[in-house]
């Protein structure tokens, strides 16, 4: 019996609900480049009971395909300029080191969160 990675699970989830999301109408915002058929994306961004911020970017397919997408998550620094503070591909992690109110985007968001 093959058994299937909760990583895998939780992101069929997601899945699913954004297909029924899309029947009923609503906007998504898609890459630049064609999604495949029978797929769509899952990027979203979360922050957890410990303010640390993770961005999850995966291309879901019906066949049970996931394939990890590029993430990143940036800090704001002034006006125009943003840095760069985690990035890789599928899930992304920004460990807070401090209680510090900041600026961040992740997943085509921009959000304050108390994180040094």
């Amino acid at each position: 019996m093959r058994r299937h990675h909760p990583l895998r699970r939780r992101l069929a989830v997601v899945f699913a609900v954004a297909v029924a999301a899309l029947s009923g109408a609503v906007t998504v915002q898609a890459p630049a480049h064609a999604i495949p058929p029978g797929c769509g994306w899952s990027l979203y961004y979360e922050i957890d009971a410990n303010q640390n911020i993770l961005v999850h970017n995966y291309l879901a397919c019906e066949n049970g395909d996931i394939t990890p997408m590029l993430a990143s998550i940036q800090r704001y620094v002034s006006p125009g300029v943003w840095t760069t503070v985690a990035s890789g591909h599928g899930t992304v992690v920004y460990y807070c080191d401090g209680h510090a109110y900041n600026v961040y985007r992740a997943a085509g968001d921009e959000f304050a969160n108390t994180c040094g």
